[in-house]
């Protein structure tokens, strides 16, 4: 077993909860109008994250039942491609910033981009909660034999 693999769950859940804590931020910030820059600049710190949890809960499953590591697999590629989404709904938000339109014209933007990016924090949300859960049940499933 490498390093990562031998981490405590309790430092895994540590990281999960901080993630849920960061996206219920980036919402929050969304829908009380502070501001596009606010939530982008949560956002462009919550993807590098969101991508290396997903790495190391892919590396702590390696020794895992054949059958928790595929659904593990699924679970990860499910936030891989939220990462994706984030990321692209991040660039389009910094394009938006950077394009100096008029403040009526980049209002409009911004509530189209946050019509894509409330989905999608929330999806990613509840991708994040499944892979939490099968981790659970495969160290359970561990401990149990």
């Amino acid at each position: 077993m490498n390093a990562t693999q031998n981490r405590p769950d309790t430092t895994k859940r540590s990281e999960h909860q901080n993630l849920v804590v960061r996206i219920h931020k980036i919402r929050q910030l969304i829908t009380s109008g502070t501001g596009l820059d606010a939530a982008l600049a949560e956002l462009e710190s919550l993807v590098p994250l969101v991508s290396s949890y997903a790495a190391t809960e892919s590396l702590a499953g390696q020794d895992w039942e054949i059958s928790e590591r595929n659904r593990l697999e699924e679970g990860i590629s499910e936030i891989r491609s939220k990462v994706r989404e984030l990321q692209a709904l991040l660039d389009s938000g910094k394009r938006l910033i950077e394009d100096g339109l008029d403040s009526e014209s980049v209002e409009l933007r911004s509530e189209a981009l946050n019509a894509y990016l409330l989905p999608t924090l929330t999806d990613t949300n509840e991708a994040l909660e499944v892979l939490q859960e099968l981790r659970s049940e495969a160290l359970s499933a561990v401990t149990e034999s």
